[in-house]
């Protein structure tokens, strides 16, 4: 806004000649104003500023608009930076991150995948989204029921609360999983699109909202459909909740509709029993090699895919002292670390290769690669040619049986193509599958060249 004072010294900079106060009158626009404003002069700059349109403003208005949008910018990338310190802003972050607060337990907080958290799972996994509070602080206060491990019903009550009521409304009309996925998936299409979803719940009579529910399902925001796992994690959440009642009707996991009560009841035990030794066998560290090999080989499957995803961790094949210091720490490993890691380093190099830690497999997988590598010359034409000669980009087992028959592999080939899989839970590999493990040998294979030399 100008006033007539500041009207007339606006003409004087400029170079007005007439009188000023004449034109001032002139351009009031109705009797008892005090200022003129940009409008009085030029509607048209004046929409163009509300616009947000550069080009039509004078350079002191676009150096103004421009630093305000900067300024807002910038404090948008602040509150984006901005460490969370309480659980309120922790939680806005893991719901940022993954999308919902469920796939934030999934993905960000449970990764054993139990349905529960302890203070250690907790400490580790919360510092990696860059919580800067006092972490013992924060877990006593959602540990409610102060048991010493924090579940979902602690973390978010009310999605707690529908997720144990969907299973309670899925429970009264199957008996599995999978009963439950062939009636959502009676295309056979392996995974499930929101609508196909909504009219299954609406039909079992959930109650809540069912598009937010399936959202919640979600492993991650970047996935939008739904699989037969996602129904499984979503009741093991539920099953972590000591304080719901219909926390030990747990599913079958395998088809069992057909059987008889008793049968159903002699199954349900079993599992009990297992997972009662599976958690007693969590609580008791190693305190030697051979325990702590074969502790890793219950975790990951096979010594390979422990090497892949408990042991060498940078990826390159070897495995530090350091490294192998903090894989003991991090399975609650209790003997003597630098006893244990002198008894692998058989060749005293300081550091640990595959054949060292298991030779027999090491052996077989050389014996493999070297077979592959005179057959096909190197590992893409290998796999182009042999593995995935269709271009589906993956290999399954009946296809990976017939390039061992074809390079005259002789030993075990459904037992080398469970080695050689990423991990358990994927039933084919990929051409990086193939690569990993010529890598494995190869580093080894230069090591004990250097060694002899």
């Amino acid at each position: 806004m100008l006033s007539e004072d500041e009207m007339a010294e606006a003409c004087r900079i400029i170079g007005y000649t007439q009188d000023p106060s004449s034109l001032f009158k002139y351009l009031l626009d109705c009797k008892g104003k005090k200022h003129i404003t940009m409008a009085d002069l030029d509607t048209a700059a004046m929409q163009a500023y509300w616009r947000g349109d550069l080009e039509a403003m004078s350079p002191l208005e676009k150096a103004k608009s421009q630093r305000s949008a900067k300024e807002k910018a910038d404090q948008e990338a602040k509150e984006k930076r901005f460490e969370a310190c309480d659980w309120l802003t922790l939680k806005k972050a893991l719901v940022r991150q993954f999308g919902t607060i469920t796939a934030a337990w999934r993905q960000g907080l449970d990764v054993e995948g139990n349905g529960k958290v302890s203070f250690v799972e907790f400490s580790k996994q919360i510092r990696s989204v860059g919580f800067s509070g006092n972490i013992r602080r924060l877990f006593g206060e959602l540990d409610a029921d102060n048991s010493g491990i924090i579940t979902f019903n602690e973390v978010d009550k009310e999605w707690s609360s529908k997720l144990s009521r969907f299973h309670k409304v899925v429970r009264a009309k199957h008996h599995s999983h999978q009963s439950v996925w062939k009636s959502l998936d009676a295309n056979n299409t392996v995974v499930i699109e929101a609508p196909a979803f909504v009219k299954f719940v609406a039909e079992l009579g959930y109650k809540d909202d069912a598009n937010a529910l399936f959202k919640q399902l979600l492993p991650n925001k970047g996935i939008k459909k739904l699989s037969l796992s996602d129904l499984e994690s979503s009741e093991i959440i539920v099953l972590g909740n000591t304080e719901d009642p219909n926390a030990n009707l747990k599913f079958h996991k395998r088809c069992s509709d057909r059987l008889s009560a008793d049968e159903q009841a002699r199954e349900q035990l079993m599992e009990t029993q297992a997972m009662k030794e599976k958690a007693t066998a969590k609580k008791i560290g190693a305190c030697n090699w051979n325990a702590l090999k074969e502790q890793l080989i219950r975790k990951y499957g096979t010594i390979t895919a422990a090497w892949r995803h408990g042991l060498d961790l940078s990826g390159n094949g070897k495995l530090s002292w350091t490294e192998f210091n903090r894989m003991c720490r991090d399975h609650s490993f209790e003997g003597n670390v630098t006893e244990c890691f002198r008894e692998i380093d058989v060749d005293g190099s300081g550091v640990i290769f595959f054949d060292e830690v298991d030779h027999d497999w090491f052996v077989q997988l050389k014996q493999f690669r070297d077979l592959l590598t005179q057959r096909y010359e190197t590992n893409e034409k290998a796999w182009r040619e042999g593995f995935d000669p269709s271009n589906k980009v993956m290999c399954e087992y009946e296809d990976f049986d017939e390039v061992c028959k074809g390079i005259g592999y002789t030993a075990d080939a459904k037992a080398l193509f469970k080695q050689i899989l990423k991990d358990q839970g994927r039933k084919f590999l990929t051409i990086e599958d193939i690569e990993f493990q010529s890598m494995l040998v190869a580093r080894a294979v230069k090591s004990k060249s250097n060694t002899e030399t």
